[in-house]
């Protein structure tokens, strides 16, 4: 609350400085002409502080929403980067939808060199939670593929993550789907 009033004081400063203009208050024509430069500096200021302002009061509203002993975040990895096309992940927590992504071919590619995509944040109890993904997309044969797994775990008081992996089954050639979930 604080930080918002500290905004609100420092706008308004800035729409009277504004609105005062470069020739009100009295004074020389020099001092006229000495104003604007002034008054462009403080604006600058004024501007540095609210960027400032606002990167402190989004920290602090993240914090607030997502604490870290009941943050909960899920990522999506793939390990087999010619025999499955990931088109899209549908994920559950205790039976209730929180997160649906249909992957573009960039961040398939991304995904197939390595990288790991940040499906979901929030904030969960300590507690035994169950977690399911359902994944789609086309195998090495260019059919259709849609697999679930789901995952039971116990949440702590410390951050949890989970890792939805796509690894290969080098028996049947078909991707294969694991949740691994760790403090």
């Amino acid at each position: 609350m604080r930080y918002r009033a500290t905004f609100i004081l420092l706008l308004t400063a800035t729409f009277a400085a504004w609105a005062a203009g470069p020739g009100e208050g009295g004074g020389t024509p020099a001092a006229a002409e000495a104003a604007p430069g002034s008054l462009d500096a403080e604006i600058r200021a004024l501007r540095h502080d609210v960027l400032e302002m606002h990167a402190e009061l989004t920290a602090a509203e993240k914090d607030f929403l997502f604490p870290a002993s009941t943050r909960f975040t899920v990522f999506v990895s793939l390990d087999i980067p010619a025999r499955f096309d990931l088109r899209a992940v549908e994920l559950r927590l205790d039976d209730k939808v929180v997160a649906h992504h249909l992957y573009s071919e960039r961040e398939l590619y991304a995904l197939q060199r390595g990288g790991k995509h940040r499906l979901y944040v929030t904030s969960i109890g300590p507690g035994v939670h169950e977690l399911t993904a359902y994944f789609l997309g086309t195998d090495a044969n260019g059919r259709d593929y849609r697999r679930g797994v789901t995952r039971k775990f116990e949440k702590g008081t410390r951050p949890a993550f989970a890792e939805l992996k796509i690894a290969n089954l080098r028996s049947r050639r078909l991707p294969e789907m694991d949740v691994e979930v760790w403090e």
